[in-house]
């Protein structure tokens, strides 16, 4: 088995046993292919902290998202009950003046 083989087999073993999504395997590898033997090695040997690094970004990237997503739909909540309110007001408003002029 030759040095890039076996480089290329390991990496396929540990993406196998991995839970990284497609994306991340994607780049993976195309960043593993692109480098020498050294940093071949260097990825194989930190493996682990490589993937628990990327399911750390993973995560923090969709908490960001759900409270980006939070503070949306609480912006809207708000819109909405404002709009509701003003509505009303003018609702109640109108139907004062309409109540002043038929009485």
């Amino acid at each position: 088995m030759t040095k890039y083989t076996k480089y290329n087999s390991y990496l396929e073993d540990l993406i196998e046993k991995s839970n990284l999504n497609k994306k991340d395997i994607h780049d993976i590898r195309e960043i593993f292919y692109a480098v020498d033997d050294d940093k071949k090695q260097n990825i194989l040997d930190n493996w682990d902290y490589l993937v628990a690094k990327l399911e750390q970004i993973e995560k923090d990237f969709i908490k960001e998202q759900e409270i980006l997503l939070e503070k949306s739909l609480d912006g809207m909540d708000k819109a909405i009950e404002k709009a509701v309110w003003v509505g009303v007001a003018s609702w109640t408003h109108n139907e004062l003046e309409h109540l002043k002029h038929n009485i």
